[in-house]
């Protein structure tokens, strides 16, 4: 329910995306279909509901890709919670040298750099082999991106209640 339900004045409706592979849908998980499958589902909403404002919300490696619909699509807003940078953390744990084999579809700060809509990345303190390449990815955003800190860690499924309201207040800002 994440963003709508800190937004109670819209009207809106939700969808969750699994695309092949993820989520317990069939087949089998790869690079393209990935992306294509984001793709897909983005552009049959905005056909479904045309002159919506759509917002992307995505975590971990939906993270990225929420940022890959930024940088290829027009959504109003987008919303990322410990965004994966497989680039950034391989080069960090592993050394630069093997960023050049990694494909270039799994560098969160490519499609950050590529960007043209807003977007609020929410980062889980205790995300600490993330936290660096984060703070990368954020940096390189192309367009007004804001950050907020919150409690946890990266697998987390819901926000402690403490960091609610500021969640809240964070998400407000962004309509």
């Amino acid at each position: 329910m994440d963003p709508i339900r800190y937004l109670p004045t819209l009207s809106s409706v939700i969808s969750t995306v699994n695309t092949p592979g993820f989520g317990g849908s069939r087949g089998h998980c790869t690079l393209s279909r990935y992306f294509a499958g984001i793709g897909a589902a983005y552009d049959v909403i905005a056909i479904r509901f045309p002159g919506a404002a759509i917002w992307v919300h995505g975590k971990s490696i939906g993270g990225l890709g929420a940022l890959y619909l930024a940088a290829t699509r027009s959504p109003r807003t987008i919303i990322v919670r410990n965004v994966v940078d497989v680039s950034g953390i391989t080069a960090a744990r592993v050394g630069r040298f093997v960023r050049k084999v990694i494909p270039k579809a799994l560098n969160a700060r490519r499609w950050a750099a590529l960007a043209h809509c807003p977007a609020l990345f929410v980062v889980s303190i205790d995300d600490r082999p993330a936290e660096s390449a984060i703070q990368k990815v954020v940096g390189a955003y192309g367009e007004r991106a804001s950050v907020l800190k919150v409690g946890g860690s990266h697998d987390d499924r819901e926000l402690a209640p403490a960091d609610m309201p500021r969640y809240a207040a964070a998400v407000g800002s962004s309509t």
